[in-house]
């Protein structure tokens, strides 16, 4: 194994210790597991095994849970301004082997990054590569509409991790270093290959790779020794403190927002497939509509529907003709169905932009 000179940006010696003995991948995993735990208090507990999504979903949550929480999204960003769309992806997950495969990722590469970057280079190196791999993400979402419209995890974030060690020992010519290179190698391709099965983002694991392979470059020791070295100092911690304090922020302004997002989405999803199951009632003529009725008045829609609700309600208790309820169902499901569109656009609506 290749023993990589230790180098470190920070300016520990003038912090607390208990700031100092935080390492960068205590920084970064701890939030990543916190938020996973409170995805699943959002969602009311994991899936039940057999539920579908293969092994990467296996133990896990409700996809309407993952979006509300902040889950990367392009109509979601550019229509509606969600910009913690582009940062909380990276501490976002979907099942607990997901998140657990990531982590474990993330340990064995981060160490060897933190070893060589230090604590603030490598929280830079994290970041910033999460948030490339989700920008790609997103603009190939936005030039393929047959792509996922939703994505989340820190797997763009690893891959960089991969990205600026390959370019880090590539760039060394002792041979336990040549060595490391090789086998870095080996494990890019096997990302390479895990990234085209389905349901696995490739751009996001892209972008992750190419970020990280720059800032190796970038940012290696020898050329950072070569800046002044108040700059060399400031540099990097200091943009690693701006892009933490980001990530901070949007995960508290996606969090806040979280549990009104997912309970109307939600609420508004009962409340069509109520009048989709009034529609079919209608049309069979059947004149006992008191059990959709009843769902009806119980499901509390947002403020903006509410009106509609009641329209529903009055003519389902009317009691008249088909010909003269379906319309005023099918109206109030397209209502609906618009409602839907414009506050969860990345689940319902249509090709990206």
């Amino acid at each position: 194994m290749y023993d990589a000179p230790a180098m470190t940006w920070d300016r520990d010696e003038r912090t607390s210790r208990t700031w100092k003995d935080l390492s960068g991948l205590q920084l970064v995993v701890w939030p990543i597991v916190i938020v996973f735990m409170l995805q699943v208090l959002l969602a009311g507990g994991l899936e039940k095994p057999g539920s579908g999504g293969g092994l990467m979903n296996l133990l896990g949550i409700d996809v309407l849970s993952v979006w509300a929480a902040g889950a990367q999204g392009a109509k979601g960003l550019l229509q509606n301004g969600e910009w913690w769309r582009l940062i909380c992806p990276i501490f976002l997950h979907f099942s607990v082997i997901h998140v657990g495969m990531n982590m474990m990722a993330a340990v064995s590469l981060g160490r060897l990054v933190e070893m060589i970057f230090g604590r603030s280079g490598f929280i830079l190196i994290f970041i910033s590569t999460g948030i490339a791999g989700t920008l790609l993400s997103l603009a190939w979402t936005m030039l393929s509409p047959e792509q996922p419209r939703l994505g989340a995890g820190a797997s763009g974030a690893v891959c960089g991790l991969l990205g600026v060690l390959l370019a880090h020992m590539r760039g060394r010519s002792d041979a336990p270093a040549r060595m490391f290179a090789a086998s870095l190698m080996r494990w890019t391709i096997f990302l390479a290959i895990w990234s085209l099965l389905p349901g696995i983002s490739l751009t996001d694991h892209l972008g992750g790779f190419v970020m990280g392979y720059v800032l190796g470059k970038v940012m290696a020791p020898a050329h950072f020794r070569s800046l002044a070295p108040a700059r060399r100092r400031l540099a990097v911690p200091l943009a690693a403190a701006a892009l933490y304090l980001l990530c901070l922020a949007a995960l508290i302004v996606s969090g806040l927002g979280a549990r009104e997002r997912l309970e109307d989405v939600r609420a508004v999803i009962a409340f069509t497939e109520s009048l989709e199951e009034a529609d079919r009632m209608a049309r069979r003529a059947d004149k006992d509509l008191a059990s959709v009725e009843g769902a009806i008045a119980l499901q509390d829609v947002p403020p903006e529907l509410k009106p509609l609700k009641q329209k529903v309600l009055r003519a389902i208790k009317a009691a008249g003709p088909t010909f003269m309820l379906l319309p005023v169902i099918v109206d109030a499901h397209g209502q609906a169905m618009a409602w839907l569109a414009e506050h969860a656009p990345d689940l319902f609506g249509g090709p990206a932009p």
